[in-house]
């Protein structure tokens, strides 16, 4: 064993030594209700109603709602308003139902991945056994939006003539 091995080992046994003593006189000193004084140290806990946050601003979130609300505003801030209009027309949308989406989500490989976000066709089949109406009104929702796949890529052909032919 290499000498700074030895130096670590005995620097961690040093401190857990120091921890326990420390630990011991504490305990052997503490009268009354003081022994549990020790427990806010040792064991974390958040009350009932839930720990207080502060917002950016400085303000304390007293009630759930004020809970929520800094969350969200924390976690989640709106983005800029988007100029996009939906497509006129069409009433596809309506035809869309449970039965339709578990049927093509059948038709679709497992490992098929249409978009930037990688998320598989698999990952959604799982996930239709817990949600199977949130992801049908996704569904309904990206139809009714004109948010359709569509290939990022153009297929392009070209003739390849074989090296005797020139």
């Amino acid at each position: 064993m290499s000498r700074v091995q030895a130096a670590r080992r005995e620097l961690r046994r040093a401190i857990r030594k120091a921890k326990r003593d420390c630990w011991n006189r504490f305990l052997q000193e503490a009268e009354g209700n003081d022994v549990w004084t020790a427990t806010a140290y040792t064991t974390p806990r958040i009350d009932k109603g839930g720990q207080a946050l502060v917002g950016e601003d400085g303000s304390v979130a007293e009630g759930r709602h004020d809970r929520e609300q800094a969350i969200l505003k924390a976690h989640f801030p709106q983005g800029p308003r988007g100029t996009y209009e939906p497509k006129d027309g069409g009433r596809a949308f309506e035809r869309i139902d449970t039965q339709l989406v578990v049927a093509l989500l059948g038709k679709a490989a497992n490992t098929s991945a249409p978009g930037d976000d990688r998320i598989s066709a698999g990952i959604i089949k799982a996930f239709w056994q817990w949600d199977s109406l949130r992801i049908t009104q996704l569904v309904r929702a990206c139809i009714r939006l004109g948010h359709q796949y569509v290939p990022s890529y153009p297929f392009l052909s070209l003739a390849v003539p074989k090296a005797d032919e020139e």
